[in-house]
């Protein structure tokens, strides 16, 4: 009876978030239609993506864009536009797109800070649905072994198409960009996206320049267990002969 009282409320409070959330930011979420150069009758792949600001640009992910020469962007209310890259994070997973924006959409801004079991709403086209949105929470952050960035878990759906589009706070804030999302076997809600406070230092680069450098210093570590310990110190270790 107790946890009822509890999760009850939470649910109607997730549903009302989601409700709030959908209204506020719907105008700012794009479906993207990717073109081969040598096929422009059939899509090449779909995503979904957001718009930065008002003189056109729009964070996608590079993998929807990739392989692509030609670009379609359709709006909350069905009006389309033509788009060209503008630049492009393959290591980060990030792209920019530019397109003429129509006058009924508005522009998405960008939160860093997140907590831990906050609400968060993916919103995107996934398998083309356009405008759908799912809710979960933040699992995790700083997620690390996926990409070259550290990444945010969560446990809203993200499927195929909502790659790209943004994760959304009970603010109506970008926390994140859909990036990827576990499916089938042993995995259930399992999404990752790429934190909004990585993405601002990324964004204004792919922009003013066209890429994005890291830095690199030629090393790499990892953790390790007792037993790995353990297992390397006995590795190192010379092989001791005994005179009979």
């Amino acid at each position: 009876m107790h946890l009822k009282k509890i999760l009850i409320p939470l649910l109607l409070s997730a549903s009302y978030y989601a409700q709030e959330v959908y209204e506020k930011t719907k105008s700012g979420v794009v479906f993207i239609k990717v073109y081969a150069e040598d096929n422009d009758e059939q899509t090449l792949s779909v995503g979904s993506g957001f718009i930065y600001d008002k003189t056109g640009h729009i964070v996608t992910n590079e993998h929807v864009v990739r392989g692509g020469s030609d670009f379609v962007i359709v709006f909350f209310d069905g009006a389309m536009s033509r788009a060209e890259i503008i630049g492009i994070d393959p290591l980060g997973d990030l792209a920019v797109l530019r397109a003429d924006l129509p006058n009924s959409v508005q522009e998405l801004e960008l939160e860093s800070k997140i907590s831990v079991g906050e609400h968060v709403f993916p919103i995107g086209s996934p398998a083309g649905f356009v405008g759908s949105i799912t809710a979960g929470v933040i699992s995790q952050t700083n997620r690390t072994g996926l990409t070259i960035l550290p990444m945010i878990q969560t446990d809203a759906p993200i499927n195929p198409g909502n790659s790209g589009g943004p994760l959304i706070n009970s603010e109506g804030k970008v926390v994140g960009i859909n990036s990827m999302g576990y499916r089938g076997g042993e995995f259930e809600a399992l999404g990752f996206a790429i934190p909004s406070s990585i993405a601002k230092r990324i964004i204004p680069n792919l922009i003013e320049e066209g890429e994005h450098k890291y830095p690199f210093i030629g090393i790499s570590a990892s953790f390790l267990d007792p037993i790995q310990i353990l297992s390397l110190i006995h590795i190192s270790e010379p092989t001791r002969r005994y005179a009979s």
